[in-house]
């Protein structure tokens, strides 16, 4: 499997904001290897034809989408997944629109606006200011950029000052360019990031981060500004510290702040991975500064620290985002019922009169996902939902590899798949094991290979460190052969879930110790 980063072309003289690229670029190249992946590193150019004749030529099964500016402006920067949505090649991250809607920050805040979600005021400064800003404090911002750019203790003015506001106008306006900034009101108060994750079936909000300004005093105001995020060793970027402290007073604030998040991810169609700026004003209303989608990725970023926070390393992190990009993101469970309805302990396995010998495989192939699927399909017992659970989790397995947490074994017979089981450990638990499939050709039924499949499951399970495995499956008449195949396997019923699946269809739980690993 091969994947390309896609990132800004840097120049050797670029500011830091703009090299900074370069470290993420390097770090999922790092990540990518560890997971198995073949991995081409490619600089995005404003030669739309040179970018599209090179990504023809390297095939890549995904990009990782880093373009942050295109010759050192973010004016451009949805013009990267635009490209890739026209070759048709999946890539990490926020789709075309979302980038082009949250990164024009003024269209952004129209956009919050409209639904409802508290936003500070703004105007353009080729007009008159509007009654609100001229008693006011304003900050003066880029249109276009991130990373702090163009944000500098300058910026925060205040309106009854003239002089100060014509000098942050004409600074932004020969930087910018006459279009290219506007003035918001500025929310003295408490600074707040959540960064969100794709998950399965939806979004995790990451860890809260406070930015506490330590011993700054009247003579500054209490921003994340350029100083404090590039200029290392300044008073700026040493006293502005990130913290996860959240003191039993602050969770209904974080909960608010989580749930104004996680309406951005759904208004906005974000994915991937994302990260809403918040400031809390001295009354405590949250108000949402800007959406972040694709935010920085380097080790020593804010969205890595909220992932480390919540327990996530970075292959734990960087396998959430392939997963996200190589799938259809709909929402649907990981999980399938287990299958076996005519799994019954047979009597033989080896050889049958028509054919030749059964042999069991541990490795995924690239066949293996149709396989899946036919198989899963073939039963009969398994709606369209499910049949598309069970290839993902092949597709995961096969891209992944062990990162995925999924694990198959196939039955081949003539080179051809005649059934699987897929099994994986359970997240956060010591030594325990989900059984999510068996899964057996209908015509190739009661000869053993079922029990076969578990078997090698099991000790496969046990070589890994498990202890216990658990499988799932339902409570309907048809399952009763089924539940029948897992008590004459040892497993033991633990745990009944009332109209789980459906109404009078319960999800069963069965469980068994297994034998340490000789």
């Amino acid at each position: 499997m091969r994947a390309v980063v896609l990132h800004s072309a840097v120049a050797p003289d670029a500011p830091p904001d703009e090299k900074d690229v370069l470290v993420q670029a390097h770090f999922f190249r790092e990540v990518l290897h560890r997971l198995g992946w073949d991995v081409v590193l490619v600089p995005f150019q404003s030669d739309l034809g040179a970018v599209r004749r090179t990504l023809r030529h390297l095939r890549p099964d995904v990009v990782v989408n880093l373009v942050e500016t295109v010759e050192g402006t973010g004016r451009l920067i949805h013009v990267a997944p635009a490209l890739l949505d026209g070759e048709g090649i999946p890539y990490t991250g926020c789709p075309t629109e979302a980038v082009f809607c949250t990164s024009q920050k003024v269209l952004a805040k129209k956009c919050l606006t409209a639904w409802g979600v508290p936003t500070p005021e703004w105007f353009d400064p080729s007009r008159p200011p509007p009654p609100w800003a001229r008693e006011s404090a304003v900050i003066v911002k880029p249109v276009w950029e991130d990373a702090s750019v163009g944000i500098d203790q300058e910026a925060v003015v205040e309106m009854t000052r003239p002089e100060v506001w014509e000098r942050a106008v004409s600074r932004a306006r020969n930087r910018f360019g006459p279009d290219g900034f506007f003035v918001e009101r500025f929310i003295d108060g408490r600074e707040f990031n959540l960064a969100l994750l794709a998950r399965p079936g939806g979004v995790e909000v990451l860890p809260a981060a406070e930015m506490d300004f330590v011993d700054f005093g009247l003579d500054r105001h209490r921003i994340v500004d350029y100083e404090a995020k590039w200029a290392q060793g300044s008073f700026a970027e040493t006293h502005t510290v990130r913290s996860f402290s959240v003191s039993e007073e602050d969770r209904p604030l974080v909960e608010r702040l989580s749930a104004l998040a996680r309406r951005c991810w759904d208004f906005f169609g974000l994915r991937g991975y994302a990260r809403v700026d918040f400031r809390v004003d001295r009354a405590g209303e949250p108000w949402v500064l800007e959406i972040n989608a694709n935010p920085c990725l380097s080790p020593d970023a804010g969205f890595m620290a909220a992932a480390r926070h919540a327990g996530l390393n970075a292959q734990a992190v960087v396998h959430r985002i392939l997963h996200d990009a190589l799938e259809s993101r709909s929402a649907r469970t990981p999980h399938g019922k287990a299958q076996g309805p005519s799994l019954g302990p047979g009597k033989s396995f080896g050889t049958s009169p028509e054919a030749g010998p059964l042999t069991l495989r541990t490795h995924i192939r690239p066949s293996d996902v149709d396989a899946v699927q036919r198989l899963t399909a073939q039963t009969g017992f398994f709606n369209t939902e499910e049949i598309a659970v069970a290839r993902d989790l092949a597709q995961q397995s096969l891209t992944l590899g062990a990162a995925s947490g999924y694990f198959f074994i196939f039955a081949e017979q003539d080179g051809r798949v005649v059934g699987y089981t897929c099994y994986g450990p359970i997240l956060g638990t010591a030594g325990r094991f989900d059984l999510y499939w068996i899964v057996v050709d209908p015509a190739q039924q009661r000869r053993g290979i079922g029990k076969a499949l578990l078997e090698e499951a099991e000790r496969a399970v046990r070589h890994a460190g498990g202890q216990r495995v658990y499988v799932e499956t339902s409570s309907r008449s048809v399952y009763e052969p089924t539940r029948q195949f897992y008590l004459h396997a040892g497993y033991a019923w633990v745990a009944s879930l009332p109209d789980f699946y459906g109404p009078d269809d319960d999800k069963v739980i069965y469980c068994k110790t297994l034998a340490s690993a000789s």
